[in-house]
């Protein structure tokens, strides 16, 4: 299957857009949909597709890239949150919105700061 055949099915079915995988790597919101049906760029970066297969949990060589020390690993960290309240907002919430007890998934950089 071509990478791009691979990627597009891979979006459809995790229900996502090609404007989230986009942003996902920081690339303007119709990045991923010119690569997959206008052709251009004609690959994606190694950095790229080593983050959509940590993101989808897929191997790289599926998304068109070189099995390599470019792919992280996917981690979950507990991440404590302070007291405290919002203060933009003036709402008494925990910082940065998160409900208390939440898991934070964090993936790592897979090359990119």
């Amino acid at each position: 299957m071509e990478p791009r055949e691979a990627l597009d099915g891979l979006i459809s079915e995790r229900g996502e857009t090609y404007a989230s995988i986009s942003r996902l790597l920081g690339r303007n919101s119709a990045y991923i949909q010119q690569f997959i049906k206008r052709g251009s760029p004609a690959r994606l970066d190694q950095s790229d597709i080593a983050l959509l297969a940590l993101h989808f949990d897929v191997p790289v060589e599926m998304l068109g890239g070189k099995e390599g020390p470019t792919v992280g690993q996917r981690s979950i960290v507990k991440v404590p949150l302070l007291n405290g309240t919002c203060q933009r907002r003036r709402k008494s919430r925990p910082l940065g919105g998160a409900k208390p007890g939440h898991l934070i998934r964090v993936l790592a950089s897979a090359g990119r700061a």
